[in-house]
C-alpha cells in the first residue's frame, strides 16, 4: 500500500495545502504597539506638587494591544476616525509601577479638531497602585501633526506611527484622589520613541499559516511514515 504512496502523492498533497492555505479568508491580526519617555511635567493644584516631585525623570512607558479590523464608529467622515473598543489590552509603566486596562479607544483625526492626529485612551478600564492616596483614572497618548497630512486617510494605521513625523507628542496618566477628587497629571512630553521591543508586534497567525503548517508536518510525518515501511 505505502509502495504507491510515491513523491508524486506528496508533492500533489503539498500543493493542494499551499491551495487552501491561499484561498483561505484571514484573522484579525491583533498589532502591539509601544511608546516610551520620561516624565517631564505634573499638573495638579499646588498644594499637590511637591508630593510628586521624585516621580519627575522617571520612565514612562505605554504598550497597548489593538484589534486591526475594528469599525471606525464615524463611517461618514473621511478624515476622522474613532475606533472605539479596538484596544483589548495595555500596560503604561510608570518608574516601578505598573497600570494595566483591557479596553480602549484609538482616534484618528486627520483635520486634528477634536483628538489630534493620532490618539489612544481610556478612562474606565485602568488599575494600578495609588501614587501618594491618588488612584490611576485614565490615560492619554497623543501625536499631532499641525499640518495634518501625516496620514492619507483615516483608517488604522497597521505600522507605529513615528514621533518624530509629528510636532506635538505625549503621554499622560491622570490620578485622582478619592476623598477630595483632587486631580494630578503625569506627563512625558515631546520626549517620545518608539520601544523597539515593541513595534508592530503580530500576536495571532492568520489560519493560512496556520493550514500550511499543519499540512506540511501531517504530509512530513506520512512521508517518513512510508520511509519506515519500506526499510522493513
Amino acid at each position: 500500500m505505502w509502495n504507491t504512496f510515491t513523491h508524486s502523492r506528496i508533492g500533489l498533497i503539498i500543493g493542494l495545502g499551499m491551495i487552501m492555505g491561499m484561498a483561505s479568508p484571514t484573522w484579525a491580526v491583533p498589532l502591539t504597539f509601544t511608546y516610551e519617555g520620561s516624565v517631564n511635567n505634573i499638573k495638579g493644584k499646588a498644594k499637590h506638587r511637591s508630593t510628586f516631585k521624585p516621580v519627575k525623570g522617571e520612565l514612562f512607558r505605554l504598550t497597548y494591544t489593538f484589534e486591526s479590523t475594528t469599525s471606525d464608529i464615524l463611517p461618514a467622515s473621511p478624515t476622522a476616525g474613532l475606533y472605539s473598543g479596538a484596544i483589548i489590552d495595555y500596560s503604561l509603566t510608570l518608574g516601578s509601577d505598573i497600570y494595566a486596562g483591557t479596553t480602549g479607544t484609538i482616534a484618528i483625526d486627520n483635520q486634528g479638531f477634536a483628538f489630534g492626529n493620532y490618539t489612544v485612551f481610556d478612562t474606565f478600564s485602568i488599575s494600578g497602585p495609588s501614587l501618594h492616596g491618588f488612584q490611576a483614572t485614565s490615560f492619554l497618548a497623543l501625536l499631532d501633526d499641525f499640518s495634518h497630512k501625516t496620514f492619507q486617510d483615516d483608517s488604522l494605521p497597521l505600522t507605529q506611527p513615528d514621533p518624530r513625523n509629528f510636532d506635538l507628542s505625549f503621554l499622560q496618566l491622570e490620578f485622582r484622589q478619592p476623598r477630595t477628587q483632587d486631580l494630578i497629571t503625569i506627563i512625558a512630553r515631546n520626549n517620545i520613541q518608539i520601544d523597539a521591543a515593541g513595534n508592530g508586534a503580530n500576536a495571532v497567525p492568520e489560519p493560512s499559516t496556520l493550514l500550511l503548517l499543519g499540512s506540511g508536518i501531517v504530509t512530513l510525518g506520512l512521508w517518513r511514515y512510508r520511509q519506515r515501511s519500506l526499510s522493513l
